[in-house]
């Protein structure tokens, strides 16, 4: 299937198309059905350090959960989402 998609796709189709050997260099994300292709700018790459090391410093000293970057976020009960998050937090319990 083309990234220019026309009809929405589930979670499992987009999974077998990352793994396509053409996706395997792409960051490609499933949002509402639709395969978007992501492309960070420098802007983007800076605002994401100083967030990163603010986050790690409050969390050395308040220990609530764990960062995670650029890790494929799959949602309970929702088969059409499918997100890489540039950083995600998720809460110890």
């Amino acid at each position: 299937m083309a990234l220019g998609q026309t009809t929405r796709i589930t979670l499992e189709d987009y999974e077998q198309i990352i793994l396509l050997p053409e996706n395997q260099d792409r960051k490609l994300e499933l949002f509402n059905g639709k395969i978007i292709e992501k492309m960070p700018t420098p802007l983007h790459s800076l605002i994401l350090r100083h967030l990163l090391r603010a986050l790690e410093a409050l969390l050395v000293g308040h220990p609530l959960g764990e960062l995670f970057i650029k890790t494929r976020q799959r949602l309970p009960d929702d088969p059409i989402l499918g997100l890489i998050p540039d950083l995600a937090f998720v809460r110890a319990e």
